[in-house]
């Protein structure tokens, strides 16, 4: 991976069954706010509603090795989102994180515009994750609204 580039596209019904496999993966599920396996008619309705949804940008990464992950950006009030990512299982570890975050942010900011605050919640156990956002130089400090977890942000 190293170097290369990733390309991050718009989430299609296409992508529905490769997120759900994503989404119920052990370690995916362990670093999860909610760690019950999603079942697919659950899935099938979330993924329809957020592909669908005007406030929410939904992108697929990929790269020369295939796909790398999912980055999600929810908008939660004037000029704020959520930003949720989750590593393919397959390419873990290695050191596709950082790049995929970072394509992600930039189609995000393309998208929606400069200016927006962006906010991550990582579980106080997901180093992986917290370590992403420390790189790409998000503030953090203890969530108020997630327990046992950290709150980044940062303003693009």
């Amino acid at each position: 991976m190293q170097t290369e580039q990733l390309k991050c596209s718009l989430a299609t019904p296409a992508d529905m069954m490769r997120v759900f496999e994503w989404a119920n993966d052990p370690g995916t599920r362990s670093n999860s706010f909610s760690s019950e396996l999603i079942s697919l008619e659950d899935h099938i309705s979330w993924f329809t509603n957020k592909i669908t949804d005007p406030n929410t940008l939904f992108l697929i990464c990929s790269g020369a090795d295939g796909f790398v992950g999912q980055v999600r950006f929810d908008k939660k009030g004037d000029n704020r989102y959520v930003i949720s990512f989750s590593v393919a299982p397959d390419m873990r570890g290695k050191g596709y994180g950082v790049k995929m975050v970072q394509a992600g942010i930039s189609q995000f900011t393309k998208t929606v515009g400069p200016g927006q605050v962006i906010v991550g919640y990582v579980k106080e156990t997901n180093q992986a994750s917290m370590k992403i956002f420390q790189r790409l130089e998000f503030s953090q400090k203890r969530s108020g609204e997630m327990p046992d977890a950290f709150e980044f942000e940062h303003t693009y």
